[in-house]
């Protein structure tokens, strides 16, 4: 990010902008929170982000906020939209950036959603005094880029890293530890298998028998989550076991991390959890607006998947529930829906 910063401050009149991709089951806030700390040390920015009172995929709402500020057709800086943009810190004689943490929360799929959408484009390219950092899910991006071609205006992209193996252990292992988590080496599917003991590196071999456990359990939980820590944080806790000591206490043991199974789906679920996923969680109202499904069926199938634990509910906000990601992601894809 401070690349792309660093090249707009020098060439105002280049690429002004940077989209940060993540998975839609991520939670992308964290990164970008730490990008920013970084650069407010610098002490030259005027920082502002969208603010978190918007109502989510309000298009209309979100629309006319932004066109009631548009005094010129050149577009009037967004740094002006009080009621969406939020200053967080800065002066007049910095520069100014101004942030989106997620811009499929800006839209909605259905007839003129997209709306909030043209007014951002447009903002972006007809304004470089400003800098903008946004944050997309990247079946959302992939939307856009095929409805709109987004990506022909905001061309600047940059994927939000995934785990390896030791970056995995050095994550959960703090929380095992304050658990007083027990490594069982008598598992048997954490034994090694006699042929890739010969293949062992010296290292390995000198290896105790505990961190020859961990190792294999972080290779299968990032192998399962593919790196995306919000999966790998569900398959942890659902390979977690415990049983009473006392009143006070419980001893923690760990199983083989797995995937969930998934239920039978049927044509409409797979229609809820693709705009679930596309707009990173939505409410029940906005998800019966982007499907063309009888009222009561969208209402008896999102009973179905929470039931089954593929979708959770958090206030009325339903979203998919990590752990099913990846295994949604291949059943969509090879039904013809738009993923990344």
């Amino acid at each position: 990010m401070k690349q792309a910063l660093s090249q707009w401050q020098n060439h105002p009149e280049g690429n002004n902008n940077l989209v940060i991709l993540f998975s839609p089951v991520a939670q992308p806030n964290n990164v970008i929170q730490e990008s920013l700390s970084n650069l407010e040390s610098d002490n030259l920015l005027h920082i502002q982000s969208l603010s978190s009172q918007a109502s989510i995929h309000d298009y209309r709402q979100i629309t006319k906020q932004l066109t009631s500020k548009l005094d010129t057709p050149e577009i009037a800086p967004l740094t002006e939209l009080n009621s969406l943009l939020q200053e967080v810190t800065g002066t007049e004689d910095k520069h100014k950036i101004s942030i989106i943490p997620r811009l499929e929360w800006c839209l909605l799929r259905c007839i003129g959603g997209l709306a909030a959408i043209e007014v951002l484009r447009d903002a972006i390219s007809h304004d470089n005094s400003c800098f903008w950092l946004i944050g997309c899910n990247s079946w959302a991006w992939e939307y856009l880029d095929k409805v709109y071609q987004i990506s022909a205006y905001l061309n600047n992209t940059d994927p939000i890293a995934l785990l390896d193996e030791s970056q995995m252990q050095e994550w959960l292992e703090p929380l095992n530890t304050k658990i007083d988590l027990v490594w069982k080496a008598d598992n048997e599917w954490l034994s090694l298998k006699p042929e890739a003991s010969k293949k062992e590196s010296q290292a390995d071999q000198e290896l105790d028998e505990v961190a020859k456990i961990k190792k294999a359990y972080y290779s299968k939980l990032t192998d399962l989550s593919q790196g995306i820590s919000n999966i790998a944080s569900d398959l942890w806790w659902r390979s977690l076991n415990y049983e009473q000591v006392d009143d006070e206490s419980k001893k923690y043991t760990i199983t083989k991390p797995k995937l969930p199974e998934m239920p039978n789906l049927i044509a409409t679920d797979r229609y809820i959890l693709y705009s679930l996923l596309l707009h990173s969680g939505m409410t029940l109202a906005h998800l019966k607006t982007t499907l063309e499904t009888n009222e009561s069926i969208v209402k008896n199938r999102t009973q179905y998947l929470l039931q089954n634990g593929v979708i959770n509910k958090e206030q009325n906000f339903l979203s998919v529930n990590p752990a099913y990601y990846l295994q949604l992601k291949t059943l969509l894809s090879n039904n013809n829906f738009l993923t990344n």
